[in-house]
């Protein structure tokens, strides 16, 4: 009994320290996808590099450790699907909108993930309804409002760009609920990275190659170390995605978003110079809020 105890305990432990690594890398993500699009890569290719590359290294690793076998006998549904709604989807959406929108607002947008999650996860018969839970989603929804409302006043073109940019959390949201659903704690989570990675780039390779593939020239320079450090974030986050999924669930994975959005905010504000009003401060608060009724009402259900 107090081993299984300690062994929850250091579970719980792991996953919270996996869920802030894992916001540090997803909000870092914004301000680079502005920086490196801005300077005059084109979002699909910046699409098709972030995965690519990692999907290379990631095949090396498993071939080195002898995880081809696993890697060929997994699920390809999952892998094909989580790459389409966890990675081209949402990042090419996303690296689409950097130029359209500030990268602390579209880090904040993203961060409405959860709010897609649990009633997706009610019509999977993954979580059961709790009113307390829907009142967590409507003051989630009522943070949206707050910052569309802002913008609103600047015309159509604005909310035009913040609708898009709504299909990046749906998506995320959709592919946490396939792989929280379809995978087990004892899937390789280097493994089902990497298949999704693989995956990602077969489907983004077409429309790379017929787009303008434009690259900077090679040069150790801040773009080129931009990429870099985005290929390392998308490798370190894809893993430690899996693991989350694994260790918590799509609705505990969903506190990502509340880290990711305030280190957005933050990298947005330092390179970027992007001015965070009272009611952005005010939108923050009202989704971390949600956010953590969302997780305390889960746990008290499942004491119950």
């Amino acid at each position: 009994m107090k081993n299984n105890f300690m062994l929850k305990n250091l579970l719980r432990h792991q996953a919270i320290i996996l869920l802030f690594i894992l916001g540090f890398a997803w909000g870092s993500a914004f301000s680079l996808a502005r920086y490196v699009v801005s300077h005059g890569v084109s979002p699909v290719a910046y699409a098709f590099l972030s995965v690519s590359v990692p999907a290379i290294i990631l095949f090396g690793f498993c071939w080195y450790r002898g995880y081809l076998r696993l890697l060929i006998k997994g699920n390809l549904n999952c892998y094909l699907f989580a790459s389409i709604f966890g990675i081209v989807l949402p990042n090419t959406n996303k690296y689409w909108l950097a130029t359209h929108l500030p990268s602390g607002i579209l880090a904040l947008i993203v961060s409405i993930t959860p709010f897609f999650i649990y009633p997706l996860a009610l019509l999977c018969r993954e979580e059961k309804f709790r009113p307390s839970r829907i009142i967590a989603v409507l003051i989630g929804g009522a943070g949206m409002i707050i910052m569309a409302a802002k913008h609103g006043l600047m015309g159509l073109t604005l909310n035009y760009w913040l609708l898009m940019a709504l299909l990046t959390p749906l998506s995320y949201a959709v592919c946490a609920i396939y792989v929280s659903k379809f995978t087990s704690k004892d899937n390789n989570v280097v493994v089902l990275s990497t298949g999704m990675l693989i995956c990602a780039s077969l489907l983004l390779m077409p429309f790379t190659f017929t787009s303008a593939f434009v690259l900077p020239h090679f040069a150790l320079n801040g773009l080129w170390l931009a990429i870099a450090t985005e290929i390392t974030l998308v490798i370190i986050g894809y893993i430690t995605l899996f693991k989350v999924l694994q260790l918590s669930g799509a609705v505990n994975y969903s506190m990502v978003n509340g880290i990711a959005a305030v280190i957005g905010l933050y990298w947005g504000y330092c390179f970027f110079h992007e001015h965070i009003s009272h009611k952005i401060i005010l939108a923050i608060l009202c989704i971390i809020v949600g956010v953590i009724l969302l997780n305390r009402s889960r746990r008290v259900s499942s004491r119950t």
